[in-house]
């Protein structure tokens, strides 16, 4: 039901009530292709923060990557300079315990050639 009030604008509007409901239609149409197209920018809107979302984690998951490898490469540097030093003293005591028995063998000599 319409009022008086509606009912006199259609009438001075549109020349006949053909008319008007041909543009009615037209109204009917395109308020159904604004909300198809309103449904469709939801949608693309939503895809756009998922895809934000990942994209945003992506960056994180290379950030935690990155650091990750900074510190296997400092503990790399770390095993490889304790290794240097193991090296050192290991042939340092080889060194020492050369020359020990060397000392030791040529004392044992000289008191045996005495």
């Amino acid at each position: 039901m319409i009022s008086r009030e509606y009912a006199e604008y259609i009438t001075a509007r549109f020349d006949s009530l053909d008319a008007y409901k041909i543009a009615y239609g037209e109204c009917v149409d395109r308020a159904v292709e604004c909300d198809a197209l309103l449904n469709k920018s939801e949608r693309l809107i939503i895809d756009l923060k998922k895809q934000q979302n990942i994209q945003s984690d992506m960056l994180l998951l290379k950030e935690s990557v990155i650091k990750s490898h900074e510190r296997d490469i400092m503990i790399y540097k770390d095993i490889e300079k304790q290794l240097k030093i193991e090296k050192r003293m290991k042939k340092m005591w080889k060194i020492t315990t050369y020359a020990f028995i060397t000392v030791s063998l040529s004392a044992i000599t000289y008191s045996i050639l005495k």
